[in-house]
């Protein structure tokens, strides 16, 4: 799987040779997945299934991804480990463009946000003035309070909403 993100650099009617192997496994080891490569696609779960996918676009030697909801459907556990991998490629100078409708990867992720509340609601600008707690109230029509709190001596934010009040 991971070795068909090398189809640019193969070529029409060649198969991958030694140096697409090679940088299929890189990106598989830089993804922290190496320990898959021997096990077909599908019987991996779903938060394997989508880290595979992103090493197969790091092994295409591209400089930005571009997902959709990355981590649709994953568990907690993998939803960070999502995360947590995608701030590490950001921070290796990797750009990365996403959708996705949890805020909560918006704050650990994003430099620049757009929000959409509507076709005729569309904002954009640094995640810092959007991501704040009235814009999201505004945005999901529930009150949603920032909490920032500090885990091994990093600060890191979460989202908290009032399930079931109303916004102020």
């Amino acid at each position: 799987m991971v070795v068909m993100g090398r189809v640019r650099q193969v070529g029409l009617f060649s198969a991958p040779g030694r140096d697409d192997r090679v940088a299929a496994l890189d990106a598989m080891e830089r993804i922290g997945v190496a320990h898959l490569r021997d096990r077909p696609f599908p019987t991996l779960s779903g938060g394997e299934q989508q880290l595979v996918l992103i090493a197969r676009d790091i092994a295409s030697d591209c400089p930005m991804l571009v997902l959709d909801e990355p981590s649709t459907g994953l568990d907690l556990h993998n939803q960070a480990q999502i995360v947590t991998m995608l701030r590490k490629l950001v921070a290796d100078g990797m750009g990365v463009l996403l959708t996705t409708h949890h805020p909560d990867q918006a704050l650990a992720l994003a430099d620049d946000v757009v929000l959409m509340g509507g076709a005729d609601d569309v904002r954009t600008g640094p995640a810092d003035l959007l991501l704040t707690d009235e814009e999201l109230s505004r945005l999901y029509s529930i009150e949603v309070r920032i909490l920032t709190y500090e885990n091994n001596g990093n600060a890191h934010r979460a989202i908290i909403t009032a399930y079931g009040d109303e916004p102020e």
